[in-house]
C-alpha cells in the first residue's frame, strides 16, 4: 500500500508580507528598465517585461508539472521495490517454516520410540502453544497492518487538502500581485504624464524669454546705431541737441534696466527648472524601486508555485488513493474492478496492484487449506497417543498381576511348579516388544505430522 505524503508547506505570516512583496516586484520591474535597451519607450518596456512575466509563469507550471510527474515515477519504483521484497520474505519465510515442520516431525518420530506418556503429552502441548502464538501473532500483524494503512490514508488525505489550500492561496496571491502591478503602472504613468506638461510650460516660459531678451538686445544695438550715427552727424550741433541725447541716454538706460531684470527673472525660471527636474528625477528613483520589489515578489511568487501541485496532479492522486485503497482492503473484485475501469486506460500501477491482490488471496487460501490439514494431523495423533496410553496401562496392568502372582507362588512349596508354569506361560506372553502399530503404520506409509514453527523463527 502507498503511504498518504502531502508534505504540506506552512503560510503562517505570508498575508503580513504583501506589502514588502509589493514593493520588491517594482523594484524588480524598474531594473529590467534599467537594464533595456535604452531606445524603447517606457510603455513598450513595461509592456515586453509583462509579456515575459505571463512566459514565466507558465514555464513555472510547466516545470511543477515534470517535477511531480517525476515524483508519481519514484513513487511507483518503491512501491515495486517494497512489493519485491515482501514477495521474496514472505516466500523465504514459507520454505523455513516447511523445512522446520518436517524436520522437527521425523526427529520426533525417530527419537521419539519408547518414549513415556509424559514426554508425548509435553511435546503436545509445547506444540499446541506454539500453534496458538502463531495464528496469536498472524492477527496481531494483521490488524497492525490495518491501522498503519489507516493512519497513512489520513496523512495523504490531510496533505492533499493542505495541498489544494496551498494552491489556491498562491493563485489569489498571484492575481493580487499582477492587480497591484498595473495599479502602480497607471499611477505611474498619469505622474510622468503630469511631470512632463510641467516640463513643457515651463520650457515654453523660457524660450519666451530668451526671445524678449534677444529682442531688447537688438533694440539695444540699434539704439546705440543711431547714437553714435548722431553723434557723428552733429558734433557740431552738440549745444542744439543735449536734449535729444539725454532723451535717448535715458531710453537706453531704461532698456538696460528691463534686460537686467529679465535676466534675472530667466536665472530665476532657470533654478525653479532644475529644482523641478531633480524633483521627477527623484520620484522616477522612488518609482523604479518600487518596481524592483515588485517584480522581486513576483520572482518569489513563481519559486512558490514552482513548488504547488497543480489541481490536475491533486485529482490524479485522489484516484489513485481510492484505488489503493479499494485494492488494500480487498474491497473491490475483478469484475467491479473492470466496470470501474471501462472506458479509461489501466495503468501500470494499478494493474500490479490487483495481480499483487489476486496473488495474496490465492496465498491465503493455501495456507488456510495446509493449517487445516496440519490441525487434522494433530487430532489423529492425539487419538494415537490415547491408544497408545491405553494399550500402555494395559501392559503394566498385566505386569503387575504377574508380580503378584510370583509373590504368591513363593509363599507355598505344593503350588510351586504349577506356579512356575504359569509364570512360563505368562512371561513368554509378556516379554514380547511392545507394539505401536500407529507409529509403525505412519512410519511405513511416509506419513510426518507437522509440528509448528517455534517462536524464534517467526521472530
Amino acid at each position: 500500500m502507498l503511504s498518504k505524503t502531502n508534505a504540506s508547506p506552512a503560510h503562517t505570516g505570508f498575508g503580513n508580507k504583501m506589502g514588502s512583496s509589493n514593493l520588491k516586484s517594482l523594484l524588480d520591474i524598474s531594473h529590467y528598465w534599467t537594464n533595456t535597451d535604452a531606445t524603447l519607450e517606457p510603455d513598450e518596456e513595461l509592456g515586453v517585461h509583462l509579456l515575459e512575466l505571463g512566459s514565466y509563469s507558465g514555464l513555472a507550471w510547466l516545470k511543477l508539472k515534470q517535477k511531480l510527474s517525476r515524483m508519481e515515477e519514484k513513487v511507483k519504483q518503491i512501491v515495486e521495490i517494497k512489493q519485491h521484497s515482501l514477495a521474496e520474505e514472505n516466500q523465504k519465510t514459507l520454505e523455513v517454516l516447511k523445512e522446520r515442520c518436517e524436520r522437527l516431525a521425523l526427529d520426533g518420530f525417530r527419537r521419539g520410540r519408547g518414549r513415556p506418556k509424559k514426554y508425548w503429552g509435553e511435546v503436545i502441548r509445547r506444540d499446541m502453544e506454539q500453534l496458538q502464538l502463531t495464528e496469536d501473532m498472524t492477527l496481531d500483524r494483521k490488524v497492525w497492518k490495518t491501522r498503519i494503512t489507516a493512519e497513512e490514508e489520513q496523512l495523504l488525505q490531510d496533505q492533499l487538502r493542505q495541498a489544494k489550500e496551498s494552491v489556491s492561496t498562491m493563485q489569489k496571491l498571484h492575481e493580487l500581485a499582477q492587480s497591484q502591478l498595473f495599479e502602480v503602472r497607471a499611477q505611474s504613468e498619469e505622474e510622468r504624464a503630469a511631470k512632463q506638461s510641467e516640463y513643457n510650460l515651463l520650457m515654453d516660459e523660457v524660450e519666451r524669454a530668451q526671445g524678449r531678451l534677444l529682442s531688447l538686445e537688438r533694440e539695444k544695438g540699434l539704439l546705440r546705431s543711431q547714437l553714435q550715427t548722431a553723434h557723428e552727424d552733429n558734433d557740431h550741433k552738440n549745444s542744439d541737441n543735449l536734449d535729444a541725447d539725454s532723451a535717448l541716454e535715458n531710453s537706453l538706460y531704461a532698456k538696460e534696466k528691463i534686460i537686467a531684470e529679465l535676466n534675472v527673472e530667466l536665472h530665476k525660471l532657470e533654478n525653479i527648472l532644475s529644482n523641478e527636474r531633480e524633483e521627477h528625477i527623484n520620484e522616477i528613483k522612488k518609482l523604479n524601486s518600487l518596481l524592483n520589489e515588485k517584480e522581486v515578489s513576483l520572482e518569489e511568487l513563481k519559486k512558490e508555485l514552482q513548488t504547488r501541485p497543480t489541481t490536475k496532479l491533486i485529482d490524479d492522486l485522489r484516484k489513485k488513493v481510492k484505488i489503493l485503497q479499494a485494492v488494500g482492503y480487498n474491497s473491490i473484485e475483478a469484475e467491479d474492478w473492470e466496470v470501474a475501469t471501462s472506458g479509461q486506460e489501466m495503468s501500470k500501477l494499478e494493474s500490479l496492484l490487483l495481480d499483487k491482490n489476486r496473488k495474496m488471496e490465492h496465498e491465503l487460501t493455501q495456507l488456510k487449506v495446509q493449517l487445516s490439514e496440519r490441525t487434522s494431523l494433530l487430532e489423529s495423533a492425539e487419538a494415537k497417543v490415547v491408544e497408545l496410553t491405553a494399550k500402555v496401562n494395559e501392559q503394566q496392568r498385566l505386569i503387575q498381576k504377574l508380580e503378584d502372582d510370583i509373590l504368591q507362588g513363593y509363599s507355598s512349596k505344593d503350588r510351586k511348579g504349577t506356579r512356575f508354569d504359569n509364570w512360563d506361560l505368562s512371561e513368554s506372553g509378556g516379554t514380547e516388544p511392545l507394539e505401536f502399530p500407529i507409529l509403525q503404520n505412519s512410519l511405513e506409509g511416509g506419513a510426518s505430522p507437522c509440528y509448528p514453527q517455534p517462536l524464534e523463527l517467526l521472530l
